[in-house]
């Protein structure tokens, strides 16, 4: 082979080295943006649920109805 060969298979060689290294760090780039977006995503949910205080419900959703319930629950329960 001549001399130009081997250079030419050489450079081919090392930019083949060079695209597949540069592939592997786009994906962990990749990895690491979602992995972050991930981890944002859910420590910001997490904060809101604990800021989160629901509206005060009305009294007849509160206890009555279990009140309610369980009277009658008591009633089947004694006949």
């Amino acid at each position: 082979m001549m001399r130009a060969e081997v250079q030419n298979r050489l450079r081919a060689r090392r930019a083949a080295q060079a695209l597949i290294l540069w592939e592997a760090i786009v994906l962990i780039g990749i990895c690491a943006v979602t992995s972050l977006a991930i981890w944002h995503l859910r420590r910001r949910s997490s904060v809101i649920r604990e800021q989160f205080r629901p509206r005060q419900l009305p009294p007849q959703t509160r206890g009555e109805i279990t009140a309610e319930f369980r009277e009658s629950i008591a009633d089947e329960a004694a006949s």
